[in-house]
């Protein structure tokens, strides 16, 4: 059964990924800096106090996260709740620990070219454990609602959002069929799923649905040129992103078999 969001706890979880976000945001701009000829050490070195103190609130932040997602009605596994953070932890830590090395002074050149190769390691896990986070905070405060697999499929706004989306060739059967699921969640779920199943796929991919009474499967196959084109939001996944998915997924009785993805269905749209 989905969970049955508490809404007077819900504003915790929308300041604590807020607050994860901003984690994401500062160690973005520091890596800018630090890779920008036209940056020197003295303004790198002024910056990375802010930056270590931001970070310093992650391990924190992770925790109320998850916190409030458990409050919200979303168990987790310790296991899972590993999978929702993977290893930024340990490597925001051993980023802190060089931080520090660097608040009081310069930071020169060797120091710095260190400071790059740490952040190149540690942004994009830091990227996608917010996203791991946000996903199952999106889905701790989401109530569902009953909508055909087309209307779930195509409920991205066109206009109104910048983030970032792909466009994916779509064909299939029964896309009349009904599913329960908070639309939002729906297409993240969709798209960190998909994206971790082509991640070292390099020919042209679609979607491919098969649906009937009792549920719809998805999977990925060749690009369908008699198909049609949806949007999904960019998911940049890890190794541990189709875990986490199939923790999301327990919600609306979904799961994921071998390379398919599965929601139960309810029948015919009206």
């Amino acid at each position: 059964m989905p969970p049955d969001p508490d809404h007077h706890f819900a504003p915790s979880a929308l300041a604590a990924a807020g607050q994860l976000r901003e984690c994401v945001a500062a160690a973005r701009n520091l890596e800018h800096l630090a890779g920008s000829l036209s940056v020197g050490p003295q303004v790198l070195a002024h910056v990375v106090p802010d930056v270590a103190t931001m970070l310093g609130e992650y391990p924190k932040l992770v925790n109320e996260a998850l916190r409030c997602a458990q409050v919200l009605g979303v168990e987790l596994s310790e296991a899972e709740q590993q999978a929702v953070v993977g290893e930024s932890l340990e490597r925001v830590q051993d980023l802190l620990v060089f931080l520090s090395s660097l608040a009081a002074s310069n930071v020169h050149a060797k120091s710095r070219l260190i400071l790059e190769r740490k952040l190149a390691r540690v942004v994009p896990l830091l990227v996608t454990a917010v996203a791991h986070a946000e996903l199952i905070l999106d889905l701790a405060q989401s109530e569902p609602a009953e909508m055909s697999i087309f209307e779930l499929l195509t409920s991205m706004p066109q206009r109104g959002s910048d983030r970032p989306h792909q466009p994916i060739s779509v064909r299939g059967e029964g896309l009349d069929r009904m599913v329960s699921v908070a639309p939002r969640v729906g297409l993240k779920l969709l798209s960190a799923w998909v994206s971790s199943v082509t991640r070292v796929q390099i020919e042209p991919w679609g979607l491919n649905i098969h649906a009937d009474d009792r549920q719809a499967t998805f999977s990925v196959g060749p690009g369908a040129v008699d198909g049609f084109v949806v949007r999904l939001p960019v998911f940049f996944p890890s190794p541990l992103t189709l875990r986490v998915v199939a923790a999301a997924l327990r919600a609306y009785s979904g799961e994921i078999m071998q390379t398919s993805l599965i929601f139960p269905t309810k029948g015919q749209q009206a």
